[in-house]
């Protein structure tokens, strides 16, 4: 039992460590001091990279009345191309087969795609696809805008006469076009630019889990409403590794937007309830960049170091930690301040492998910006709270020798500790004296003892 409180223990303090020692619970007081601040989970608009990639379509009401929808077809990136229907007023409990046929509604073309059934409890169809039925290569371009097609889900394998909803696809048929959001969100495409795979979960704010898997950098993922009214309610929570990062607000409070990113994730995609497809989000300049104003409230770090490390990085002020993991040579990490003011204070302490080995002064007193230097850790990118993107650095602002990671650079009273990776005391002493390890310093033999007495290394005296 006991070892088994010790275990428990262990895992909790790993899970405090990976995550913000801040309280998931205290995530939705934070405020929203600034939309840069992207762990807070607010919201930041970019130009997307999948405008023009993504069509929708209205599915009208055939044989059974009622029942209307839509389907999106779109641009999945790695995944191939993404169908996505949704029909309303379906029956709980059946599987409506659905294909995608060649030509228009009405005319019996073959057989193109066969797509994952309607589920008539959700009234929802998702079908990721890199090839045809025949085996050809799947082509955006061909099928919205070189083409023609339909989609017509049926009732039932058994009755394929009857059509619930049918709709035109292609080159003659215009899509839907975006509107503002209004009757709430009901569904949302992210993609996932984080640098490592991880484990995302998403969340309604009535708690209930609507995604949950494994995902990829660069994947993208599509989320539904599982409110009775097809919608995610008031908010939706992303966590990652089980820490929660970023929140979305789904009720149209505030607007959503093709482009916009919280933290690692970028809208790709989403339609409400009432207004159909989301927009884009307007294109920004490119930002202009200024010297440090205020205080540092973001930096993009590369890890030059020969060998893979445990690095962490706290505020002084408060100790918040802002990164903690293993890094490997070349990884770039991303870190955000955590302040009253969404800054990182006056200043980080840098710890390789547990040790404290470098200062980061963020309060703009010194320059810092992309070229900027600490032991391995090098400025990619920043943002300061007053000045917004952060101007390159010419120089070395390094001056803390013990830090490079190279054996050659080590203080000549140092040596490079593959392991631990960073420079140690030596442990010899040559012909001056004996090495105290405890102490990190030569202890000088004397000549000789008197008679009948010899040198005592530790109490570094004869006896």
């Amino acid at each position: 039992m006991k070892n088994f409180n010790k275990i428990f223990v262990l895992g909790l303090l790993a899970m405090v460590l990976a995550c913000s020692p801040e309280e998931l619970d205290e995530f939705d007081n934070t405020p929203e001091v600034q939309e840069s601040n992207l762990e807070l989970g607010m919201k930041s608009a970019k130009n997307s990279k999948i405008e023009g990639i993504r069509v929708t379509y209205k599915l009208k009401e055939a044989d059974v009345p009622g029942i209307s929808g839509f389907i999106t077809i779109r641009d999945a990136g790695k995944k191939g191309i993404e169908a996505f229907i949704k029909l309303k007023n379906t029956s709980p409990g059946l599987m409506h087969p659905v294909h995608i046929h060649e030509g228009v509604f009405g005319q019996e073309g073959a057989r193109a795609k066969t797509l994952n059934p309607v589920n008539g409890t959700t009234g929802i169809s998702q079908t990721y696809f890199t090839h045809m039925d025949n085996g050809d290569v799947a082509d955006f371009d061909e099928l919205v805008n070189q083409r023609e097609y339909y989609v017509g889900p049926h009732f039932s394998m058994e009755n394929m006469e009857t059509i619930l909803a049918v709709g035109n696809i292609g080159v003659l048929d215009p899509p839907v076009t975006c509107s503002d959001c209004s009757g709430g969100l009901d569904r949302l495409a992210f993609q996932y630019n984080g640098d490592k795979t991880a484990r995302v979960q998403i969340k309604q704010s009535n708690g209930h889990v609507i995604f949950d898997a494994h995902v990829d950098p660069e994947e993208q993922i599509t989320i539904a409403g599982t409110r009775e009214d097809g919608s995610f309610g008031d908010k939706v929570y992303i966590y990652v590794n089980h820490c929660k990062v970023a929140k979305v607000v789904t009720n149209c409070d505030e607007a959503v937007l093709v482009g916009d990113t919280f933290g690692d994730f970028e809208v790709v995609d989403g339609n409400s309830v009432l207004g159909g497809p989301i927009c884009d989000a307007p294109e920004e300049p490119e930002p202009e960049c200024n010297d440090c104003d205020g205080k540092v409230n973001y930096l993009s770090l590369k890890y030059t170091g020969s060998h893979g490390a445990k690095i962490t990085i706290k505020q002084s002020q408060d100790y918040k930690y802002v990164f903690h993991d293993y890094v490997k040579p070349g990884e770039v990490i991303k870190i955000y301040g955590k302040a009253h003011d969404g800054s990182f204070g006056k200043e980080l302490k840098i710890y390789f492998n547990f040790i404290c080995k470098d200062k980061i002064d963020t309060s703009c007193d010194e320059a810092i910006g992309p070229g900027s230097t600490y032991g391995n850790l090098t400025v990619v990118e920043g943002t300061s709270t007053n000045g917004g993107e952060l101007c390159e650095v010419s120089g070395d602002n390094d001056d803390h020798d013990d830090d490079d990671d190279d054996d050659k650079e080590c203080k000549i009273t140092d040596w490079w500790h593959k392991h631990s990776s960073w420079c140690q005391k030596k442990t010899y002493c040559s012909s001056y004296g004996w090495w105290h390890k405890h102490d990190y310093k030569c202890y000088k033999k004397p000549s000789k003892c008197k008679n009948k007495s010899r040198w005592h290394k530790h109490s570094s005296k004869c006896s």
